[in-house]
């Protein structure tokens, strides 16, 4: 126990009268002993095999999905930056461009097109076979974009 004293605050108390507080203390806590702070074992039930097959499965499955996701956005990564031809405009246009031979077709490529279908726009009913092998021929196998003059030789 502790015992203070202290001057009294009450209106009946004379001048320089003091008061006893007693204050009890808190009660001990108790600590543990030594010996059960050790950890404590527990050992779980193994689980079914098929559990664990479970498991892997599902784990394959979201290692999967993530590097899915990743190759995705790469792709939209490299097609927000880039990746097609670069328009080129005035005399350097006309001075790089390729050599026309006499009697040659252009075509324009618009949006949407495919090598079949502008083989369809030059060549009305007929068999368009031969006329996308030689699309394919003079792009070797590069893709098309809007925009993009594509040359067929005369013969075609």
């Amino acid at each position: 126990m502790v015992a203070t004293l202290t001057p009294r605050r009450s209106a009946s108390a004379a001048p320089g009268e003091r008061h006893l507080t007693v204050y009890r203390p808190a009660p001990p806590t108790r600590r543990p002993r030594p010996d059960a702070l050790a950890p404590v074992v527990r050992l779980r039930p193994r689980l079914d095999p098929a559990v664990y097959r479970r498991r892997r499965l599902l784990a394959g499955g979201l290692l999967l999905l993530a590097v899915a996701a990743v190759l995705i956005f790469a792709q939209l990564i490299q097609a927000g930056i880039g990746g097609g031809p670069l328009p080129t405009t005035g005399a350097a246009a006309t001075s790089a461009g390729p050599m026309i031979q006499a009697g040659a077709r252009q075509y324009v490529v618009r949006p949407g097109d495919t090598v079949w279908s502008i083989a369809n726009a030059l060549d009305h009913g007929g068999d368009e076979r031969p006329l996308v092998d030689a699309l394919v021929k003079e792009l070797h196998g590069a893709t098309l974009y809007p925009g993009q003059v594509v040359t067929l030789p005369a013969g075609s």
